[in-house]
């Protein structure tokens, strides 16, 4: 494990009451190492055999899935507790745009309303005080006094590391884009948006619940 953590000054949207520009700070990651990295991670330091680990994490997340979906939350002692987010379903506005509904009285919310956003997750102490045991060294990965931004790729460098990435994943989203090349919400809907109008495409998409998914042409 590295002791060196990343980070980047960001702008926020919304000025001050003064009318300030505001920033924040953000883990500046490399890159999103997936499941077959953790699989050989486990192997290598358990002697377990990667089919194994496998197994366990497909029934796993199966099964985390499964308990949410029964009105149960899920603990993982040690790790942490993973819950279902709800919210309102989006609806088509006079303008033909994609909204969340506002209420503004309780009895007209009915389930039709209401749909699985994300599963949340909170967690345990054990494995916060495991993150805080190290002291960590922190450098500015967008330079002394600049705001970050998203990081310069090309489509070919794009499409070279989705075609990897789809060899072990079936479907891609938004987050999954942002967290592969370090880019703001913004330019990874951007490039999804173009990814998937280019001649020929290659990806294609479709809205589940209220979140879009893209999968590899």
């Amino acid at each position: 494990m590295g002791n060196t953590i990343k980070f980047g000054v960001h702008r926020n949207p919304q000025k001050d009451s003064e009318g300030r520009e505001t920033y924040h700070v953000r883990h500046e990651t490399d890159f999103a190492l997936n499941q077959e990295y953790i699989v050989s991670q486990v192997k290598t330091y358990n002697a377990a055999e990667a089919s194994h680990v496998e197994s366990v994490i497909r029934i796993l997340k199966e099964q985390i899935v499964e308990i949410l979906t029964d009105n149960h939350n899920v603990h993982i002692e040690g790790l942490g507790n993973f819950y279902l987010r709800l919210g309102f379903r989006e609806r088509t506005d006079e303008n033909g745009q994609r909204v969340k509904p506002h209420y503004t009285d309780a009895s007209m919310i009915t389930g039709n309303d209401v749909v699985v956003e994300s599963i949340g997750f909170t967690p345990d102490e054990e494995l916060l005080r495991q993150l805080h045991r190290t002291e960590y060294h922190y450098i500015n990965a967008t330079g002394h006094g600049k705001v970050g931004h998203s990081a310069d790729v090309t489509k070919e460098q794009i499409m070279a590391r989705l075609d990897e990435y789809f060899k072990t994943h079936d479907r891609l989203t938004t987050g999954n884009m942002k967290a592969l090349f370090g880019l703001t919400p913004y330019m990874a809907n951007k490039w999804l948006e173009e990814l998937c109008t280019q001649a020929p495409p290659y990806l294609r998409s479709e809205m589940i619940s209220h979140v879009r998914i893209y999968y590899r042409r």
